[in-house]
């Protein structure tokens, strides 16, 4: 579909014409938290690649209403570059500096095992990265370390009768992000916000029981007074995830325990949307801590000893419990890419469907983590989301390959500056597509 181009007003069209007769290069604007963001840009050919070019822009500046230019002052090595072509060259010689975050073959058959089962036998992971006990106890120390990785468990929310939404907004002018952060930690049913940069502003994803719950949810949010004065656009669906996972926030178990059975007159048997005692203190401590001993949870929740081990095994065969994981809180990466295919044309995505599939499911070699931590098929606008770890600058052309080999889509994409609240799931796993 094709994008219109933005009307400027008289003045700032004029200063736009003057920069681009200075700098004799490539001026485009932006129009970004109320301010027109004027970019130097540079399509640039990959080496050995020769038909995968990728758009390289360098920030300028901004104008303001009346024309006024204010030249942008960078502070990293990096964009203290002049121009176009500087910013392009410390970018390659640059091109190392996540390396350290990259991972051998033995590290990334480490990760995936703990991804797959986070309770694996060390010996067993040994085995399945082809090296001694004593060298996988000293890599698994290490990446825990390096990429600040904790364990806990993925859990299927729609068990409990909760699904999946998610809201993409876009601010004309910007909140207080300090204070929209207080907000949404407080909603118990939010598991991950995000700051971006690009099309879209903010990131939230929710767990409700039903459209109403959410639409409540989102009205309360956007009647606070942290919005007072800020014109945004907000698009909310439904989300259907195959691939990847956002961890549960210890918010969401406070919600769950109104659905704790205890036996009574007024409740002799317990229903099927209910849980045990000892299956709710397993899944809370568990999703804090996904190593926790068995018998530790039975000396803190007073249950008989090998009942929590018992209750977790049940869990497991009846998939309330998906599996025992990790999840990187410190990905190393240089930012996370979020991806919106919008469909306009759904005869023409699936001709390309497996192709896209296939894409999204093929393994990061080097990457600590899946090529992509979530990707789910959305309802309002209807199309697919994801979500990208980027390390260096071959990954950085998943928008191009998409907006190459994907038809009937209009694309979207967005920088993940900062969480607000929780994160996505960064871990290393190969999956099966599974509809829901």
């Amino acid at each position: 579909m094709a994008r219109k181009h933005m009307a400027y007003p008289e003045r700032v069209a004029e200063a736009l014409e003057k920069l681009r007769g200075e700098i004799k290069g490539k001026i485009t604007l932006s129009m970004i938290r109320g301010r027109f963001c004027a970019y130097e840009y540079k399509y640039v050919t990959a080496p050995g690649r020769p038909y995968n070019k990728a758009k390289k822009q360098f920030y300028i500046g901004w104008i303001d209403d009346q024309g006024g230019f204010h030249r942008a002052a960078h502070r990293t090595e990096r964009t203290r570059a002049k121009n176009i072509d500087e910013y392009i060259e410390r970018g390659l010689n640059a091109s190392n500096e996540y390396g350290d975050a990259l991972v051998d073959e033995v590290d990334s058959i480490i990760l995936e095992s703990l991804s797959k089962d986070a309770r694996m036998p060390v010996p067993t992971i040994a085995s399945n990265a082809g090296v001694h006990t004593g060298s996988a106890y000293y890599r698994i120390r290490s990446l825990f370390k390096r990429y600040g990785i904790r364990k806990t468990i993925e859990i299927y929310p729609k068990i409990f009768g909760f699904h999946r939404f998610i809201a993409v907004v876009k601010f004309v002018s910007p909140p207080d992000y300090s204070k929209v952060k207080r907000l949404l930690a407080a909603e118990p049913l939010i598991q991950m916000a995000a700051i971006m940069k690009g099309e879209h502003d903010l990131l939230i994803y929710m767990l409700a029981e039903n459209i109403d719950e959410v639409e409540k949810t989102v009205y309360r949010i956007r009647s606070d007074r942290v919005f007072s004065g800020t014109s945004s656009l907000w698009e909310v669906g439904y989300l259907m995830e195959w691939h990847g996972y956002v961890p549960l926030r210890d918010e969401f178990f406070k919600l769950l325990e109104s659905r704790v059975w205890r036996k009574s007159r007024d409740s002799p048997r317990r229903s099927k949307d209910q849980l045990l005692p000892s299956e709710y203190a397993v899944l809370r401590e568990l999703n804090s801590d996904g190593g926790i001993e068995f018998t530790a949870i039975d000396e803190r929740h007073g249950l008989s000893r090998g009942n929590a081990q018992h209750t977790y095994r049940r869990l497991i065969e009846n998939k309330v419990i998906e599996r025992a994981t990790i999840v990187a809180t410190k990905p190393n990466c240089r930012f996370s890419l979020f991806i919106y295919l919008k469909q306009f044309d759904i005869v023409a995505f699936n001709q390309d469907r497996q192709k896209y599939i296939t894409y999204v499911r093929d393994d990061a070699i080097k990457s600590p983590f899946s090529k992509f931590t979530l990707v789910g098929d959305a309802s309002a606008p209807y199309g697919e989301i994801l979500i990208m770890p980027v390390f260096g600058h071959s990954q950085e052309g998943a928008d191009a390959w998409l907006r190459r080999n994907v038809k009937g889509v209009e694309i979207d994409s967005s920088i993940i500056t900062d969480y607000l609240v929780g994160y996505p799931g960064f871990r290393k796993l190969t999956y099966i597509l599974n509809e829901e």
